[in-house]
């Protein structure tokens, strides 16, 4: 089966899937937490195998345990109410763990600042950046917003593709980290995020989405460069530990870190800036 249509077949069964579990509104969206609390788990496992490449590092168990642990708590603020202050408190609870064990299971300490680095930027990347797409259950109109999120993303990351395929051939090679992303294949990715947006806005959602068009404008364009600086950074991540995919496990996509890293760094920025704009 060739990566085209294994792509094809991910975008039109795989996207309506994930958007399916997001109006499962059943204690806060347990099934959409739960997801999340799995896919940090494996981008866990999966940034423990790229940084483990060339670099000290942690044992993977205790990694992807605290990493887990965080979106895992962040869920027990949505269902219950509790500030999300409280999330930053797991997260220095997991450093400490990380210091901690190095400090007692060491013998000779000479790699122990790359151990407890690589370690504490695991936990930080696959557990603390998905917790904002969890923060965005507690929300009122959790759906919309989730919805337009990932629609951003997925319609960004689709439209990036089909545009450099078509139109990137003589504009490659911009990005030393990835040679093979183009500057049509950039435009895409923005006219996408904004047409996306715009459409939900309109049509969809016209009363989460109030006020004046260039709203979303702006919202659209923050979640379509923090969506190409997620994926560019997971190509630093690839590229550095010379691997070429993060994992196998997702057709025509590769590892979870190939099909959630531009989620990685949009979550936070789209969750901050809906709260700025729209005062969510």
């Amino acid at each position: 089966m060739s990566k085209i249509i294994q792509r094809l077949l991910i975008f039109f069964l795989g996207v309506p899937l994930v958007l399916a579990l997001v109006f499962f509104k059943q204690f806060d969206h347990l099934v959409l937490n739960l997801a999340i609390v799995v896919f940090s788990g494996f981008a866990a496992y999966e940034m423990h195998g790229l940084l483990s490449t060339k670099t000290k590092i942690l044992p993977k168990g205790l990694l992807i345990t605290l990493s887990t642990l965080i979106p895992i708590f962040a869920y027990f603020c949505v269902l219950f109410g509790w500030n999300f202050i409280y999330i930053n408190y797991v997260v220095i609870f997991t450093i400490v763990c990380i210091i901690a064990y190095e400090i007692f299971s060491s013998k000779t300490f000479e790699n122990s600042n790359y151990r407890i680095s690589s370690s504490i930027l695991v936990v930080l990347y696959s557990g603390v950046l998905l917790t904002y797409l969890t923060r965005l259950t507690a929300c009122t109109d959790s759906v919309a917003l989730i919805c337009l999120f990932l629609l951003m993303i997925f319609i960004c990351d689709s439209l990036a593709w089909v545009f450099g395929m078509l139109f990137g051939k003589n504009n490659r090679g911009v990005i030393a980290v990835s040679p093979n992303k183009s500057i049509a294949g950039f435009i895409g990715a923005f006219i996408g995020c904004i047409g996306i947006g715009i459409i939900v806005k309109t049509w969809f959602w016209p009363n989460v989405f109030t006020g004046p068009l260039w709203k979303m404008i702006v919202l659209s364009i923050l979640v379509a460069f923090s969506g190409i600086l997620g994926d560019l950074a997971e190509s630093v991540f690839k590229r550095s530990a010379n691997i070429k995919d993060s994992g196998h496990i997702i057709l025509g996509r590769g590892g979870v870190l190939d099909s959630i890293d531009s989620i990685l760094l949009a979550a936070p920025v789209f969750y901050i800036a809906v709260h700025i704009l729209y005062s969510i």
